[in-house]
């Protein structure tokens, strides 16, 4: 129903005119009168949760919806009572085109609409009252009150002109989607494999490099170890040569070499120790004997 509204609500008034928005607010209290006699509670209520047919009538059971009752912001639960709260802020917004602030002053909907009587001013801001006491005991009682007021503008129990805005409403139409560059058509790489079933295809099909990644790392692979043999040969070895003579150097001197002995002349020279002693031993009994 919000989106009813935007679209029927004259942009030079600002607000439905009164039998449409009268009509329209009846045909709401009945359908939360009817859910208030099955012993049940709307809870959340206003345009965005109403669902306009295309014939004309209203259902409740849109999405969307916000908790405007004062008591339902404090943290209480839904009752009947703040249903009655949600149908006097969706009467003002029919009459007036305004929402209703719970943290201001409600000004009388006379002073936006000025084909609204002092009765209706009163039945509205009675509905929106603070106090859940001071409030019509229910939707039925809402009921009740609206029809007395319809009684005093000389109207009729009907909802005719209502179901003919509801009708007549059009959504407004959504802006031209913006046309999107076409995608530039890339050229086809020559070693790519063709899946197709045509059977005019050839033979042949060249093959894909699976891993592009392998060629890489033998080519670095190989130059490291190319790197690491010119190194291996250019390292200087540990011998030092002999700097050159020069051409009037005198000959330096051979050092003459000691002789060598070979092991087995070294164990000929060795004296025996052992020998010695019984030689002298058997000298020693010769004389003796003498």
């Amino acid at each position: 129903m919000s989106g009813v509204l935007q679209v029927s609500t004259p942009v030079e008034a600002g607000h439905l005119p009164l039998t449409e928005a009268l009509q329209l607010s009846l045909q709401v209290v009945r359908l939360v009168a009817a859910t208030h006699d099955e012993g049940q509670v709307v809870g959340v209520l206003d345009a965005a949760h109403l669902v306009c047919s295309t014939s004309g009538n209203l259902a409740i059971g849109g999405k969307g919806g916000n908790p405007i009752a004062p008591e339902l912001k404090r943290g209480e639960m839904p009752d009947r009572l703040t249903d009655v709260y949600a149908l006097g802020a969706l009467m003002y917004r029919l009459l007036t085109g305004r929402r209703v602030d719970p943290t201001k002053l409600v000004e009388p909907p006379s002073h936006f609409n000025p084909a609204v009587d002092s009765s209706l001013d009163e039945l509205v801001l009675c509905a929106l009252d603070e106090d859940p006491s001071e409030r019509p005991y229910s939707a039925r009682d809402l009921e009740q009150r609206l029809l007395a007021v319809y009684e005093e503008l000389g109207l009729e129990d009907t909802h005719t002109e209502a179901m003919k805005l509801i009708a007549a409403a059009k959504p407004k139409k959504p802006a031209p989607a913006k046309a999107q560059p076409k995608p530039i058509a890339r050229p086809v790489p020559e070693d790519t494999i063709d899946f197709g079933d045509d059977d005019d295809d050839d033979d042949f099909q060249p093959v894909i490099d699976r891993n592009p990644l392998e060629k890489k790392w033998m080519l670095g692979g190989l130059a490291a170890l190319a790197v690491l043999l010119l190194v291996f040969i250019a390292w200087p070895s540990g011998k030092k040569e002999a700097p050159p003579l020069a051409d009037d150097a005198p000959p330096a001197k051979v050092a003459a070499k000691a002789p060598s002995i070979s092991p087995v002349q070294a164990k000929l020279v060795e004296p025996e120790p052992a020998k010695t002693k019984v030689a002298s031993s058997k000298k020693s009994t010769r004389r003796a004997r003498r």
